[in-house]
């Protein structure tokens, strides 16, 4: 049958056709999409393309340090007592006679020393021999008799001139730990006064006794 005696019904078969061929194609999925969509299962287990970051640590606040009170300037340490002892000083007095007197005048006038200094000086020198100077002094023929004392009795009056004789007096100061020493010695030597240590020890010392040529 020839194109120009089609009927009818070959004109809706055409047309059905050509309505077919016109109509829009649908894409179907493509094969790697689907193997690229998988369940949320196999999701979990595959492993991850990029490493996981660990959070960023919080920084560590340091503590404070407690606020402590402010330190006051220390207070001066107080001298020992014996520090004390050496500051402190006392007034003292000796009583020579007017011969000893004139040597004393004389020899602080050529050597400007002062008078504590000379009766230490003086004791110094004589210390070893203070022992018998002292007995003569007091009469007695051994010197440890007059270092022993076994009874509480007052020590004996002693002259340190004769009775014509005037005395003149020296007030002083001197140190309390240097008097303590005086009378610790006054005790070994056994004179029985600090003013009769001085003497004897003095007319020892200084020159123009009797004792020298």
């Amino acid at each position: 049958m020839s194109a120009l005696g089609d009927g009818p019904r070959e004109k809706r078969k055409r047309r059905t056709l050509n309505a077919a061929l016109l109509a829009p194609v649908t894409d179907a999925p493509a094969e790697d999409d689907e193997r690229d969509e998988s369940s949320p299962e196999e999701a979990d287990q595959a492993p991850l393309g990029a490493p996981d970051v660990a959070p960023a640590p919080e920084p560590v606040r340091t503590p404070r340090a407690p606020r402590t009170a402010k330190q006051r300037p220390a207070a001066p340490v107080k001298p020992s007592n014996d520090e004390t002892r050496k500051k402190e000083s006392m007034s003292v007095e000796l009583s020579a006679p007017e011969s000893l007197s004139a040597r004393i005048r004389a020899f602080k006038a050529s050597t400007k020393v002062s008078m504590p200094t000379l009766v230490l000086d003086a004791i110094e020198a004589t210390v070893d021999d203070l022992p018998q100077l002292i007995a003569e002094r007091l009469g007695v023929q051994h010197p440890k008799a007059a270092q022993r004392k076994l009874f509480d009795r007052p020590a004996p009056t002693v002259r340190i001139s004769s009775r014509d004789e005037k005395t003149e007096a020296y007030p002083m100061r001197m140190r309390t730990d240097h008097v303590a020493v005086l009378d610790q010695l006054k005790d070994e030597v056994g004179a029985p006064s600090r003013n009769l240590l001085m003497v004897v020890a003095l007319d020892a010392y200084l020159p123009g006794g009797d004792d020298e040529s």
